[in-house]
């Protein structure tokens, strides 16, 4: 292979790891060797037919020739290793490569983002903490109060779909050398603004199902406190039970019935696009998912002092 020109190697930040502070590997990806990590390219390079060229400081994905601005990008070695995470117990099996080729993939369409226009294309995304697509802790920006609900940031218009908002896979966006902190302010603003355009949406149709609002999934806006404010408002009681079973679509103060759907529903729907599989409960404050037998409908709609100290003690724990 051609000797890789690291003038034309752009985001100088994807090189600059993190300090040990000289204590040893403890990450399962912290003990694999150079030669390790190339079989985990060479199985996304061949299987999932990604571009990329290995040197001896790391993986080389090649500027797109038809967009004038892309340069060269050297991913390093270690972070190859950091992107496979848990997965590195087994880094060539599938987890292992279903996390680097989304990598990369995404490390590739991100560089190729015209130059400052990359905060432009954050946003904001909701997911159960169980869910299958939740990245881990190292994602995780905001936790909602209720412990069912976590944030983080997503990309708009980085994939083949422009319309699709794709999770960021913990590292990336590090690697980019923006302050994310500093960008969660702003992506926090536009999902309280969509919150706040789907609590009229709701305001003027009540029986209307909970659907989607900008580049905001109806997980996603649970997130918002205008719109949570909203929706425990409207019955005096200050909280809501609701069946979102799909990240798409979601039922306030579902009938037993509709409850007995949502379970059902969820356990049907594809997991990547799986909402919460029991009801919530929804307060300012939080979001709290059911536990096995408590019935949120029961709760919400005709007992709103239980369910006030189901939540109490679910923050607090037992007071008796």
């Amino acid at each position: 292979m051609a000797p890789v020109n690291t003038e034309r190697c752009y985001r100088a930040a994807m090189n600059r790891r993190p300090p040990r502070h000289g204590r040893p590997p403890q990450e399962p990806w912290e003990r694999l060797d150079v030669a390790t990590l190339r079989q985990s390219v060479l199985m996304v390079s061949v299987l999932d037919e990604v571009d990329v060229h290995p040197c001896d400081d790391g993986v080389v994905l090649e500027a797109t020739m038809a967009i004038g601005w892309s340069n060269d990008l050297l991913v390093p070695w270690w972070r190859i290793g950091q992107t496979l995470g848990a997965a590195a117990v087994d880094p060539t099996g599938a987890a292992a490569r279903a996390r680097l080729s989304t990598w990369l993939r995404l490390a590739r369409a991100v560089g190729d983002l015209p130059v400052g226009t990359l905060r432009d294309h954050l946003r904001p995304i909701g997911l159960p903490r169980d869910h299958a697509l939740h990245p881990g802790s190292a994602w995780i920006h905001n936790s909602v109060e209720g412990g069912a609900l976590d944030l983080g940031f997503g990309l708009a218009g980085v994939v083949a779909d422009p319309d699709a908002i794709t999770i960021a896979p913990p590292g990336l966006l590090e690697a980019t050398g923006l302050d994310l902190r500093a960008m969660w302010p702003h992506a926090h603003r536009y999902l309280e603004q969509m919150g706040a355009i789907a609590a009229i949406r709701q305001e003027r149709d009540p029986q209307t199902p909970l659907r989607p609002m900008g580049d905001c999934d109806v997980l996603t806006l649970l997130g918002s406190t205008v719109l949570r404010s909203a929706l425990a408002s409207d019955r005096g009681v200050g909280m809501r039970a609701a069946a979102i079973p799909m990240r798409r679509r979601g039922w306030v103060d579902p009938s037993h019935l509709d409850a007995a759907f949502a379970l059902g529903a969820a356990a049907a729907t594809d997991p990547s696009e799986r909402g919460f599989t029991r009801p919530v409960l929804i307060t300012v404050d939080g979001v709290w998912e059911a536990q096995e037998g408590i019935d949120l409908v029961e709760f919400a709609l005709r007992d709103a002092v239980g369910a006030g100290l189901w939540v109490r003690e679910m923050r607090f724990g037992s007071t008796g």
